[in-house]
């Protein structure tokens, strides 16, 4: 009951700080302690078993958005991951990063709206290659819908994987973010990857779930996902950020705070024994980063780390998840050949349209499947991110993918050499340059961008960038 009554008279206070010049109490004008407000309210708006309490802190954070939009922009980010534990509200549910999205763009466009019936002056956003090439994707992703045979399931899809997330890009790009604010989306994008590690770690050390069991009874990490790959996909590309910022931090206070975190990542991505991406995600991401920090010492780490890795194969290969990693006889690389092969099949049938959005399930189990391949036909990609792009959204959703991969590393490297007196700006695109380096390497045999947490993390990655080499 104190803490019902203590949520809603913060809500009430801050609706009534609304109302007054628009502004928020000057504690909460700063970014640290409106975040932090932000985070404690989501957090009692995620945990409420109470319908008043809900609503009284949802309403509470919209006004923090309203005020702050960044705020949302950060619990985006930060919400990403728990898309599989939604917000319980009344007659329906929904992930706190859907919420979170619509109350940011909701009160993006009410601020918009009424500065301009101020008579303010609303800049214009001059529309990039980035902005143009992400526009493609949508709008092939919209029309895929006039082939797709399942219908419900291709709605859901464009609605969550390709409108929604693509609107975050788009208020990345609208809302003319400022040195410090990239600074602190990343270092939020860092705590989420921290946070659904930690999680993840309490439940595997006292053994209460978080966790599957793989050959010979080993438990792999997967926190709060389905999967301990897809935990994997999702914290490889905190961690090139994590490096980034460690790398880059002009203090000693700073440099241990990133570290503690980043540590956190990568031991929980140890515990994923996720093959994708201890051997092709995690060193391309880690390399990049490395080297665009500085190619000397960063060499020199890199040649540090290959030689341990040497040393340490006699252990690796007694661990039963790594025996065999490079036989493709074994049952998961035997799978994704067979999978590769239908997936062909799937490309020569439909080789202008693709199958259309989330479509791949139902036509692989039913027409696709090899005989060889009964025992797992419950696939719903082809883990390979060239056969998903080309699935999902046709020929030119591959094009338009390839074409944007050409804009992001020629103008991430261009801004990469004019930002490198800024130690800020360089760890923020350096971790985004590792990010997509570990998008495009983890994704040749798993997934890439069509779940809802890689979704937004790939779009804050070319938003970043865009955003960036636009920025006078």
């Amino acid at each position: 009951a104190f803490f019902s009554a203590a949520v809603i008279s913060i809500a009430g206070a801050l609706s009534m700080a609304l109302t007054i010049n628009d502004l928020l109490p000057a504690a909460l004008k700063r970014d640290s302690a409106a975040i932090a407000a932000a985070a404690a309210i989501s957090g009692a708006l995620y945990l409420s078993p109470h319908l008043i309490v809900t609503v009284a802190a949802l309403i509470t954070l919209i006004v923090l958005i309203y005020n702050r939009p960044l705020i949302g922009l950060a619990l985006i980010l930060f919400w990403a991951p728990f898309f599989l534990a939604p917000l319980e509200l009344y007659l329906w549910a929904a992930p706190m990063v859907e919420l979170s999205a619509l109350a940011t763009l909701s009160a993006a466009i009410l601020r918009g709206a009424l500065a301009w019936l101020r008579g303010a002056r609303i800049g214009r956003l001059r529309l990039n290659a980035f902005d143009w090439l992400m526009l493609a994707l949508g709008a092939l992703g919209c029309l895929s819908l006039l082939w797709s045979a399942e219908r419900a399931p291709a709605l859901r899809e464009l609605r969550v994987i390709m409108i929604e997330p693509l609107l975050f890009y788009a208020l990345l790009r609208a809302l003319r973010l400022e040195r410090r604010e990239w600074l602190l989306l990343a270092d939020v994008f860092l705590m989420a990857g921290a946070a659904v590690s930690l999680i993840g770690l309490y439940g595997y050390v006292t053994g209460t779930g978080g966790f599957a069991l793989a050959e010979q009874g080993t438990r792999r990490l997967m926190s709060v996902y389905s999967s301990p790959n897809n935990l994997a996909l999702f914290l490889g590309r905190v961690l090139p950020f994590g490096v980034a910022l460690f790398c880059f931090a002009p203090s000693w206070f700073r440099r241990v705070g990133v570290g503690i975190l980043t540590a956190l990542v990568l031991l929980a991505l140890a515990l994923t024994q996720s093959l994708g991406a201890a051997l092709l995600g995690v060193p391309a991401a880690v390399a990049c980063a490395l080297l665009l920090w500085d190619w000397r010492r960063g060499g020199v780490i890199l040649l540090g780390i290959a030689l341990i890795a040497v040393i340490a194969l006699p252990v690796a290969a007694r661990i039963p998840r790594l025996q065999g990693a490079l036989d493709l006889s074994r049952a998961s690389s035997l799978m994704r050949t067979q999978l590769w092969q239908a997936s062909l099949s799937m490309i020569a049938e439909h080789p202008l349209t693709g199958v259309g959005l989330d479509q791949f399930l139902y036509l692989y189990r039913s027409r696709y499947i090899l005989p060889s391949a009964w025992e797992e036909p419950d696939l719903s990609h082809p883990h390979n991110l060239l056969l998903d792009f080309w699935l999902r959204l046709g020929l030119g959703g591959l094009v338009a993918f390839g074409a944007l991969q050409l804009v992001f590393w020629r103008r991430g490297l261009r801004l990469w050499r004019a930002l490198r007196g800024d130690p800020w700006l360089s760890a923020c695109v350096v971790g985004a340059l590792g990010a997509m380096a570990n998008i495009l390497a983890h994704g040749l045999v798993d997934n890439s961008y069509f779940v809802i947490d890689l979704a937004y993390s790939f779009c804050f990655v070319v938003g970043l960038i865009s955003s960036l080499y636009q920025a006078p």
